[in-house]
């Protein structure tokens, strides 16, 4: 009878692309919870994991969400065989922000990624934006909280 009466919870986290230097994934919103949308950059052909560096993986999503070419989507497109990197913005209840609202919290917080990537505090995982057929499935025990001094940009809607 108590089975019954439990309700299913859904992961608040999930592990994102970026990785500490003590490699340990930082979170992202679990995308069961719907409460994000997902600013996704698909990768051109000729870049590879490997090909480039984190700086130049990351300056080419920045660029794209500058010029538009991007697409909005309800979960993250990386890690599902898509060649992609997709950064999450908390939906601004009641109601949806306009898209290009979206874009200038995207680009805000690509620019954010880039200047952690510079710092030497994040890596990309580049398995996971180029060659997973599967999203990266760590523990809770993996993942690491971003540290308030990081600055993190509050509409990820997450810490």
């Amino acid at each position: 009878m108590e089975q019954a009466n439990k309700t299913l919870q859904w992961p608040k986290y999930q592990a994102s692309i970026f990785i500490s230097p003590c490699r340990h994934w930082i979170p992202d919103p679990h995308h069961c919870r719907k409460q994000h949308f997902w600013v996704t950059v698909t990768m051109p052909d000729p870049m590879s994991r490997d090909s480039h560096t984190d700086e130049q993986i990351m300056s080419y999503v920045y660029r794209r969400i500058g010029t538009g070419r991007v697409s909005i989507d309800s979960e993250p497109q990386h890690g599902r065989g898509l060649r992609s990197i997709s950064l999450p913005i908390r939906w601004d209840k009641p109601y949806r922000q306009s898209d290009s609202v979206v874009l200038e919290q995207a680009l805000v917080l690509a620019e954010w990624w880039l200047a952690q990537i510079k710092a030497k505090r994040v890596t990309i995982d580049q398995h996971i934006v180029f060659d997973a057929l599967w999203p990266c499935r760590a523990s809770e025990g993996s993942l690491l909280e971003v540290p308030q001094h990081w600055n993190k940009p509050s509409f990820t809607g997450w810490f």
